[in-house]
């Protein structure tokens, strides 16, 4: 029996699919560099976003906290508590007209937490105002 020559690959073939295989190997890498790099980004992008967000509702809620004491000063310095003693419906006349059309119902209470008069739609329970 002779020799048979072998009938396997080239080498010229054999370094075509090295070449080939290690081209797949770093299109894979760059790919998952690309990957972790755009889930980094979002991340960051998310973060600053709701740090901005936070920074907004922190601006709005002082602001409103400041429109609620504007309107509790207007409204104690136009309201007679012995008149409401007296009469507590006169309190919905007795309120500025943007703060009745930006509230659903008001309650006065004088120092020692005591309802005064009350106006609008939902029942207030003073026990919880303080």
């Amino acid at each position: 029996m002779g020799d048979r020559p072998t009938r396997g690959l080239s080498l010229k073939w054999k370094a075509f699919a090295l070449l080939l295989a290690l081209l797949a190997l770093v299109h894979g890498a760059m790919g998952y560099i690309g990957y972790r790099d755009l889930v980094e980004q979002n991340q960051r992008y998310s973060h600053d976003r709701s740090a901005s967000f936070g920074e907004s509702l922190r601006a709005l809620t002082r602001q409103s906290a400041l429109e609620a004491g504007n309107l509790a000063a207007q409204l104690a310095s136009a309201v007679d508590l012995s008149t409401l003693r007296s009469s507590p419906e006169q309190l919905a006349q007795l309120l500025p007209a943007e703060l009745l059309a930006s509230i659903d119902s008001a309650a006065i209470l004088d120092a020692s937490g005591s309802l005064v008069a009350e106006t609008g739609l939902a029942p207030i329970d003073v026990g919880n105002a303080r």
